[in-house]
């Protein structure tokens, strides 16, 4: 059954590819090994990993041995930083449309939408890379 939370691939690309790149420590991990790790297009993962680094979260270093690497400490990124790095501020949306259309003075849905955007934020806020770091091994190494 599907939640109505909702993450766009790319923004699981980018949490997850961090994540495999802070277990990786200094060693540059690849587009084709993020790809591969999660079964996604490596071309997608590439435009996703372009992202992260105009970002600031991440380095690539091109040549032989190259790949992708986590631009400052791990343990201070969150998983809020890695998702607004591609899909923007995460939303306080109050209304599922623009503009509030409902027909009475409140919400039909209430503050619902408002508390479930302050639970997200507050959890992707509170959840580093270093959560998940330490059980994340390379494929191969």
């Amino acid at each position: 059954m599907a939640g109505v939370l909702k993450f766009s691939e790319a923004a699981s690309i980018a949490i997850h590819g961090l994540i495999l790149m802070a277990g990786a420590k200094d060693t540059p991990v690849t587009s084709r090994e993020i790809s591969e790790s999660f079964g996604v297009s490596e071309n997608h993962t590439r435009k996703v990993m372009q992202r992260l680094a105009r970002s600031g979260l991440i380095t690539s270093v091109r040549g032989p041995g190259g790949g992708h690497m986590i631009n400052r400490d791990y343990r201070s990124i969150s998983l809020l930083d890695a998702y607004e790095a591609i899909d923007g501020p995460l939303g306080t949306e109050t209304c599922l449309f623009q503009k509030s259309r409902c027909p009475a003075e409140s919400c039909l849905l209430g503050g619902m939408l408002s508390e479930v955007d302050r639970v997200v934020r507050r959890h992707l806020g509170g959840t580093t890379l270093a959560e998940f770091a330490a059980g994340v091994g390379r494929r191969g190494a």
